[in-house]
């Protein structure tokens, strides 16, 4: 399996393969429809990340980092949210959430990937800050809002092949 570049600029190394350890693998990438492009904040709060968010063909939604202006590499691998959602919920209810639910998703991998996937999940309101820690958020506003991108047939594909160019 070859893995893919990691790097911190705003133009990622194109993946050759997936890195979630959940999901399975296929020779041939999934054409995935870019749905949303936006910006959030690190958890640092010392860089802004551009993440997309976007469905494959079989349906599955699905979240990436694809930009930081700090020094921090990433991986830029597509990751299913319910990998993610998945994660989060396995996560011992014995202690306060942190960006460690989203670690066994990414072994040896890009140390800095979970925690830029965790400040995604944040923007996005499917976790929240609660005490020391955070807390799974309600889904359904995001999943919502993302069916209306579907059902609008926003594909914004285009605008990444035109920002990946030299």
């Amino acid at each position: 399996m070859k893995v893919a570049k990691q790097t911190s600029v705003n133009r990622p190394a194109k993946a050759k393969s997936p890195s979630i350890s959940k999901t399975k693998t296929s020779p041939e990438p999934t054409p995935i429809r870019v749905l949303k492009i936006a910006e959030c904040p690190s958890i640092s709060l010392q860089s802004t990340l551009t993440y997309h968010v976007g469905r494959d063909q079989g349906g599955q939604i699905l979240l990436r980092v694809y930009g930081n202006t700090g020094g921090g590499q990433f991986n830029p691998d597509w990751v299913p949210l319910t990998a993610l959602r998945d994660s989060l919920a396995e996560y011992p209810k014995d202690r306060p959430m942190a960006v460690a639910a989203l670690r066994p998703l990414f072994k040896n991998r890009s140390v800095n990937t979970p925690a830029f996937l965790f400040a995604v999940l944040i923007a996005e309101g499917l976790v929240s800050r609660e005490g020391h820690g955070y807390a799974v958020g309600d889904a359904e506003p995001f999943v919502k809002a993302i069916q209306a991108l579907i059902d609008a047939k926003v594909d914004l594909s285009a605008e990444v092949a035109v920002s990946q160019k030299p």
